[in-house]
């Protein structure tokens, strides 16, 4: 009997994270996208004005802004500094406590970033609905993205402005 509410959970759980949460990987890529076009923007403008680098903060200001736009009250997000099993989550805000996305960031070089996909990939896919790795290629001033989606897809976007 527990086994039967279990699974009658689950796929009302998964029904309900389809229709008011994230119904496809387009929607988190949409706000990650957001989010590091944000960060893109504002420290274009601090390292003009100031002539500073960003580097040093890069995990800490990127995670600040996926906050800024990973907002409901359907689920919560995990920064870099409460970290679980990735740099940033989001996790149902229910019983269930269920991991919905997994971003992890690097800063390396584009071939060695292509390497450590597969692995990450691997690892986070077991436990995250949508899992996004991003590379911040400072000799280039763009993104990676790496993710997988729902029907485990694995997919390949560069992102700049």
């Amino acid at each position: 009997k527990i086994i039967d509410l279990i699974t009658l959970f689950d796929k009302y759980n998964n029904q309900f994270v389809s229709e008011k949460i994230f119904n496809n990987v387009s929607q988190v890529k949409s706000l990650i996208n957001q989010s590091l076009n944000e960060y893109l923007n504002d420290y274009r403008i601090k390292d003009i004005s100031t002539g500073t680098t960003h580097y040093q903060t890069y995990e800490e200001d990127l995670t600040e802004f996926l906050e800024n736009n990973f907002l409901s009250d359907y689920y919560l997000t995990l920064d870099f500094e409460e970290k679980g099993e990735a740099d940033f989550e989001v996790i149902q805000n229910n019983y269930s406590n269920r991991k919905l996305v997994g971003v992890e960031l690097k800063m390396t070089d584009p071939v060695n970033f292509k390497k450590l996909c597969k692995a990450n990939l691997a690892k986070l896919s077991k436990k995250y609905l949508y899992v996004f790795i991003i590379n911040f290629d400072v000799a280039n001033n763009r993104f990676e993205l790496n993710y997988k989606t729902k029907d485990n897809k694995i997919k390949f976007d560069i992102f700049s402005l």
